[in-house]
């Protein structure tokens, strides 16, 4: 029964990195050499030359489930039925709990990331490139975060698609200000207005809103800190400084 009990507990690790695991991961993009206003004049010609798929990490559908319903299974002969049903909606329930806390930080890095996408168009900008061509020309050097949503909306305009409804399915992409930016983007692209002043308004809201997320991030760190200090520094201080004080006393006092 040990060694059952052992099996189980083995099986429920490997199905907890296998469910857990997340199975898309940006890698990096090759980078040209070439500055922005040097590419080539069609929108995204640069990523006929760089991997621009998210490359599948983690094991497919089918085999987590395989190995959920194998745990599944295993502890209902070990616990019995209910305990087995539930481990199971602990389970599902930590799952849903760690892919929406996963979403958050992507959110956050894609919020964080938005200034200097903004300044990166600002230059394509002020090189007088229309907007598809600063799109392209900044999908490459723009930071990792937001790249993604970036290359399908290249991807989409290389194949033919109307530049206007595809900005508009990519806002939600990019973050909370996505439909602020590609606002004006598309506001441009239909009467022409100047892009500058616009993106600098968006810009500037983008760099007040990562200043106050830093703030609130400052403020919550030694909030943070109590856990390692009660559970590690304070166990630790009274293991190596209290308890040999007291062993002393109490030899002492034996004598």
């Amino acid at each position: 029964m040990t060694a059952l009990a052992a099996a189980v507990a083995g099986a429920s690790a490997a199905a907890v990195v296998l469910l857990v695991r997340p199975r898309a991961a940006t890698g990096r993009v090759a980078r040209g050499s070439s500055t922005l206003g040097t590419t080539p004049a069609r929108p995204g010609s640069a990523s006929r030359t760089s991997n621009r798929r998210l490359s599948r990490t983690g094991p497919s559908r089918p085999v987590r489930v395989g190995v959920a319903a194998l745990v599944l299974a295993m502890a209902a002969v070990v616990l019995g039925p209910p305990l087995a049903g539930g481990a199971a909606i602990g389970a599902v329930f930590s799952r849903a709990v760690v892919v929406q806390a996963r979403r958050r930080r992507q959110q956050a890095d894609v919020d964080r990331a938005l200034p200097d996408l903004l300044d990166l168009l600002r230059i394509a900008v002020a090189a007088g490139h229309p907007v598809h061509r600063c799109i392209a020309d900044v999908t490459d050097r723009a930071p990792e975060a937001v790249q993604p949503p970036l290359r399908r909306l290249v991807e989409r305009m290389e194949r033919g698609s109307p530049l206007v409804p595809e900005l508009v399915t990519a806002a939600s992409g990019l973050g909370s200000l996505g439909p602020a930016l590609t606002d004006v983007l598309v506001a441009s692209a239909v009467t022409g207005a100047p892009l500058g002043p616009a993106l600098d308004r968006v810009a500037a809201t983008a760099r007040d809103r990562r200043r106050r997320s830093a703030e609130v991030a400052a403020r919550r760190l030694p909030v943070t800190l109590l856990f390692p200090l009660v559970c590690c520094v304070l166990p630790a201080f009274v293991l190596l400084a209290v308890v040999p004080l007291l062993v002393g006393s109490l030899g002492s006092l034996g004598h």
